[in-house]
Parts: structure tokens; C-alpha cells; sequence
């Protein structure tokens, strides 16, 4: 099994050649580095949020989220659809 920062043609690690070649500034690693930690830490509290509600609560969340979220991304595009024209 391959990992995603492997290429197919076996460059062992396209994340340091992107940095090498500067196509990743330092301060994208530097905030990439700085994300991995709170992920991890946000991931963990989901999980244990996760194992408190029951399946038509979370269902219902769930739902809530994807709806909100689909809602911005059209309020989003309107604005950018009003400004373009």
C-alpha cells in the first residue's frame, strides 16, 4: 500500500520536494505543522461527542450541518454571481 504523498514514479516524499523546488513556502509548513496537533486534539473531542448521541440525534445534526453548510455555499455564490455582473 502506497501513501498519498508517495508518486506513482517512486519519489519518496513529494512534500519535501515541493519545498525544496519552493512550491511550499516555510510558512505553509510552518501552519501545516501548527494544524496537525489541533486536528488531532478536535478529532478526538468529535469522537467522544460522537459516542454520547444516539443515531436520530446525530442524524439529525448531521443533516442541520450539511444544510447550513450548503446554505453558505449558495449565499457565497450569489455574492460572487451580484459582483461579477
Amino acid at each position: 500500500m502506497r501513501h498519498a504523498a508517495l508518486d506513482e514514479d517512486g519519489d519518496e516524499c513529494r512534500l519535501a520536494a515541493f519545498s525544496v523546488n519552493g512550491i511550499y513556502s516555510w510558512e505553509t509548513l510552518l501552519v501545516t505543522a501548527a494544524a496537525i496537533p489541533v486536528s488531532m486534539a478536535a478529532s478526538a473531542v468529535g469522537i467522544a461527542v460522537f459516542r454520547r448521541l444516539t443515531d436520530t440525534v446525530f442524524r439529525r445534526h448531521l443533516i442541520s450541518m450539511l444544510f447550513a453548510s450548503g446554505l453558505l455555499i449558495l449565499v457565497q455564490e450569489l455574492r460572487v454571481m451580484t459582483v461579477s455582473l
